[in-house]
């Protein structure tokens, strides 16, 4: 499987890099709280979440979050994908296998191999 960079906002880089091994990734992503106005010069609170966690470790986490200013605009989104830093393309080909993925409203348990 492939070795884990995570790069937090405060610059500080952490390798979870033991080559073959599978590794929990978990995020949660909850939106702020908006004034309901919908129009220009409405405001919406600075308390959106976004923390990350490898193989239950806490690697990121940011607690004052505006995404957006409108009560219609929300996340209905979960995306992520394999990235290759630098100005060239990679070197060789990267491969990434991704099991068990949950995509839910609450925070789900893992406890001898079922999700609970």
């Amino acid at each position: 499987m492939a070795n884990v960079l995570v790069v937090s906002l405060d610059d500080k880089s952490q390798w979870f890099d033991q080559k073959g091994q599978w590794h929990s990734i978990e995020q949660q992503v909850t939106m702020n709280t908006r004034d309901g106005k919908n129009i220009k010069g409405s405001s919406g609170a600075k308390d959106g979440i976004v923390r990350g966690w490898v193989d239950g470790r806490l690697v990121f986490e940011k607690t004052n979050v505006r995404f957006t200013d409108m009560d219609y605009i929300n996340i209905d989104v979960a995306d992520f994908g394999l990235y290759y830093g630098g100005v060239k393309n990679t070197p060789y080909d990267q491969h990434m296998a991704i099991d068990n993925m949950i995509n839910t409203g609450k925070y789900v348990v893992q406890k001898n191999n079922f999700l609970y």
